[in-house]
């Protein structure tokens, strides 16, 4: 009895031990803090290219008619051509007829004092011609002035009154039409309201699904052209894209995605470097640690584990320091 009441006295010692020592923890909750080393990094062009969807808009075809009647005395109408507005498409009687594309279509003679909304939009477009003029919305001295010198620059000739006849121009309905088919050769006839021409509906934009902002270009095979608040509008970059199988396909089947390239107009050059070494600051700016100095970087890109900084001292690191100290001050 004596020899068993020791065991017992033992064993609960062990077991009140065991209970009192502090239990080690595992080693995968061990708090660690990641050693800061030195890395060596390198310098690329980066471009940003990437793929983005874009959605299409179009324009029905249009048809273009004569507001005067006489004989067709010459013509640049051409299958796949293209007219502008303040350009000249035909002449009838030996009057050059001017294009013009405004809001509201021109639908009467604009003399002197007129006002209305067809002399506001035709106020508007003189302006983007490049004949500044106040959109008032009467026919004033600066309006005939302006208009008068958009005529005389396509070759047609200006009364002394300012008036804007309705027979000598031809209304587009976009600042630039590609033009889909010819009606009338020179030696016609033409009568007040009669087709000469066809503008070719089509393709007259594409927007961007994303945003790149300013300093972006779209790419499509040989072609490019400039971002321009998230859509492509260059005419010549549209037209080879139309003719584009994707296009094709989409536009004859009204499924598939649609997509460009997107990339920066100007590379720019970075140094690549793990995303460890970026002490981040904000708004796109940060700093890295290089051989003990502190190093401004602009945040250009970062994926797959890389991070594409721009130096702003102008310098270019050979090595970085990955986890630098917490109290680095960009």
């Amino acid at each position: 009895m004596v020899v068993l009441a020791g065991l017992v006295l033992v064993a609960g010692g062990v077991v009140a031990g065991a209970l009192l020592l502090p239990e080690g923890l595992p080693g995968v909750v061990v708090p660690t803090t990641a050693p800061a080393v030195s890395v060596s990094v390198s310098g690329e062009v980066f471009d940003g290219a990437h793929q983005v969807a874009v959605t299409p808009l179009t324009t029905p075809a249009v048809v273009l008619r004569s507001n005067d009647s006489g004989v067709v005395t010459a013509s640049k109408c051409a299958v796949g051509g293209r007219v502008k507005s303040g350009g000249v498409l035909w002449s009838v009687n030996g009057r050059p007829v001017v294009a013009l594309a405004t809001a509201v279509p021109l639908w009467r003679d604009l003399v002197a004092g007129d006002k209305g909304k067809d002399v506001t939009a035709l106020q508007k477009e003189v302006t983007r011609l490049g004949q500044k003029v106040s959109a008032t919305g009467t026919y004033d001295s600066d309006t005939r002035t302006a208009v008068g010198k958009i005529v005389k620059a396509a070759g047609g000739t200006w009364p002394a009154d300012g008036t804007l006849a309705l027979a000598g121009v031809v209304w587009l309905p976009s600042p630039e039409l590609v033009v889909g088919s010819c009606a009338l050769r020179v030696g016609d006839p033409v009568a007040m309201g009669q087709e000469v021409a066809q503008g070719a509906g089509g393709l007259v934009s594409l927007t961007l699904a994303t945003d790149p902002g300013e300093g972006w270009v779209v790419k499509y095979r040989d072609l490019s052209a400039p971002v321009v608040a998230g859509a492509v509008k260059d005419a010549a970059f549209l037209a080879g894209f139309a003719a584009g199988p994707e296009y094709q396909f989409y536009s004859s089947t009204g499924s598939g995605a649609l997509q460009v390239s997107v990339l920066l107009a100007t590379p720019r050059q970075v140094v690549v470097v793990p995303p460890s070494a970026v002490v981040v600051k904000g708004d796109g700016l940060g700093c890295v640690v290089s051989d003990g100095k502190v190093v401004p970087v602009e945040i250009v890109s970062s994926s797959l584990g890389q991070t594409m900084v721009a130096p702003t001292d102008g310098s270019t690191p050979s090595s970085v320091v990955v986890h630098p100290d917490a109290g680095v001050a960009c």
